[in-house]
């Protein structure tokens, strides 16, 4: 078995220095386009062979990296970030991938952006693995660090890793909620659900019987409170409301009911105001556009808003809100 590894480790990193060969050394534009087809094809490889396609990818990418010329940069460069089941083959690139760009600083710019480039996907990619007990990619300021203690060239290639590195996770690499995909609405309630059964937990253990029209307070936990002073929290919800199925959108009411419920303690007075605002103005907004109102749940859920926003607010505030007039509104018209 051991001899077997070995043989398949050997084929396949002839095999890929070939292809490398293929890709920048010939001419024919053909012959480049198929080399580079079976690279990709090679990083698909079973787990059986990409076992040893770590090793192979980093002794073939030191030729690779010393004879490439530029403009040729194929996308195949980053399959590798993608390619290993493991995080220990992935953590071995990367120590590559650094140790190779402190050891030359002043390769060709195409180069070391590429090779920055990888080392960015690789470390969102691996973020939340854990070996050990120790999360090995989010070492990023230590990684960084010896490149800010060096050369100029050393510091431009940290600062370059910081800034790939914060570009690369800024942008999302999973597919949006289509609001209108049917297959997608069963996901669609099931976190609206969760949502829902987190802003309804009995933090203090002091459960409230909704039934009876007594006082009911959400006691939400303070660490909360920034993502309720963002008005784009309360934003999404009403956002919801007005883009989801009547079906479903009864569970959105529900959760607002909750939100409207928050303790008073949570904000100070002028927070608390705004919050409010918020909150009626997301309600003018259905009365203004009643559509699913007929429907019997969200009409009742629409009561229960309305009651909670009543109990948990006094009058005095309610009359103060400024709402926001509607489009076209016109006070001379």
């Amino acid at each position: 078995m051991k001899w077997r590894k070995m043989a398949d480790h050997v084929q396949g990193l002839a095999q890929l220095e070939i292809l490398c060969k293929q890709l920048y050394e010939t001419t024919d534009t053909a012959v480049r386009h198929q080399a580079e087809k079976a690279l990709v094809e090679f990083t698909n490889s079973p787990p059986t062979v990409s076992a040893s396609v770590s090793c192979c990818w980093r002794e073939a990418a030191h030729r690779i990296l010393s004879c490439s010329q530029p403009p040729v940069y194929p996308n195949w460069c980053l399959e590798p970030a993608t390619l290993f089941p493991s995080s220990n083959a992935s953590t071995s690139v990367r120590n590559y991938v650094l140790n190779y760009l402190a050891t030359r600083p002043k390769l060709a710019a195409f180069v070391t952006q590429a090779l920055i480039q990888l080392y960015a996907r690789i470390t969102k990619l691996g973020w939340f693995d854990c070996q050990k007990d120790d999360y090995v990619f989010r070492n990023v300021i230590a990684d960084v660090t010896r490149f800010l203690q060096d050369s100029v060239e050393h510091c431009i290639i940290g600062v370059t890793i910081l800034s790939q590195l914060t570009n690369e996770i800024n942008q999302a690499s999973g597919k949006n909620l289509n609001l209108n995909d049917e297959s997608q609405h069963g996901l669609l309630m099931q976190l609206l659900k969760l949502s829902y059964n987190c802003l309804n937990y009995d933090f203090i253990g002091t459960s409230t019987d909704e039934s009876s029209d007594d006082l009911c307070t959400v006691q939400i936990p303070t660490s909360w409170r920034s993502a309720f002073l963002d008005s784009s929290t309360l934003q999404l919800f009403f956002n919801l409301y007005h883009s989801i199925p009547p079906s479903l959108s009864p569970l959105v009411l529900s959760c607002l009911v909750q939100i409207a419920s928050v303790r008073r303690s949570l904000f100070n007075n002028a927070e608390r105001a705004k919050f409010l605002s918020h909150l009626v103005d997301g309600v003018k907004r259905i009365l203004a556009n009643p559509q699913c109102l007929p429907d019997p749940n969200n009409y009742h859920e629409f009561c229960r808003l309305l009651a909670r926003l009543k109990s948990n607010y006094q009058l005095g505030e309610l009359v103060k809100v400024e709402l926001t007039p509607p489009r076209g509104y016109s006070p001379h018209s």
